[in-house]
This record gives structure tokens, sequence and C-alpha cells, in this order.
């Protein structure tokens, strides 16, 4: 909760927990809802592409699913839980630079369980290569191929 400060987030939380069955009673605290829905993070890279960081499971599998198209990066903190980091290379058409796909991977490595890591192993993957297993949980998929980066760590609130 400490990562998401946003209210729409915490109630996508709830409302993930309050489906899963691990809240008990108090099944109307949040019947007042926001006004608008939770939507991943959107930042961009250095040359300008879209990168989009999943707040919660269900963005994790909005990104892994309907917004992973061919030609994108997709990218996430290995063994450890974290924000599945879509980079849209596909839609602006702008050539992925080094620069493009070590940020991606920071910022996948600074939104997961290893954020306080110096150095975190983080998978990327084309599109072609997640999937989401059939009758699996919210933001579970399955990686054919990948390969591996060290990056440290990186948060954009943190940067001053």
């Amino acid at each position: 909760l400490e990562d998401h400060p946003d209210p729409t987030d915490v109630e996508a939380i709830h409302a993930e927990l309050d489906e899963a069955g691990l809240l008990k009673g108090g099944g109307d605290h949040h019947k007042k809802r926001t006004r608008r829905p939770s939507t991943p993070q959107e930042l961009v890279s250095p040359s300008g592409i879209k990168v989009l960081r999943g707040r919660n499971n269900q963005h994790n599998d909005l990104l892994s699913g309907r917004h992973l198209k061919t030609g994108d990066l997709w990218f996430h903190a290995c063994h450890c839980p974290g924000a599945h980091v879509v980079l849209k290379a596909s839609a602006q058409g702008l050539a992925v630079t080094t620069a493009d796909i070590n940020f991606a991977a920071a910022i996948a490595a600074g939104y997961s369980k290893a954020q306080d890591d110096a150095k975190v192993e983080v998978m990327m993957a084309t599109a072609d290569n997640v999937t989401r297993p059939k009758g699996a949980r919210s933001g579970l998929v399955t990686v054919k191929k990948y390969q591996t980066l060290m990056v440290a760590p990186l948060r954009p609130e943190q940067v001053t």
C-alpha cells in the first residue's frame, strides 16, 4: 500500500482482495467508489517511447494481455513479485535504444520486491513470448523465451 498512494489504486487492491475472499466482513467499507478507474502508470523513455507500468494484478493482466502488441517489449523482475512493464515500441515507430531498454528494466526493478537491492535481474521478452495460462490468477503469465538484464532499480518519483 505504500507504493499506491492514489485512492483509485487502493480501491482496486481492495476489490482484488475481496474477490479472492481474503477480507473478512466489512464488505461495505468501499461501497462509495471513486469517480475514475485506476489505470497503469504511463512514463516516457529517454527516446520518447511510452512505457506502461502495472500498479496491481489487474493492471499486470491488462498490460500482458490487451496492451502487449507485436513489437512491444515486456519486462519483469526475475524470481520475485513485481510490476509488469511494457515498452510500447510498436505504437510510435521509433527505434528502441539501449537507454530505452535499460529505463524500462530499471522501472520493473524499482517496482519489485527487490527494489532495495543495488542491482536486480530483470527479464525482457518480446510480445509473442508472453502468454497468460487459461484459468490462471490475475497477473500470472508464462514466458517462453527471454533475456535478462542487470539494472539498478529506478522509481521516477525519487528522481530529483
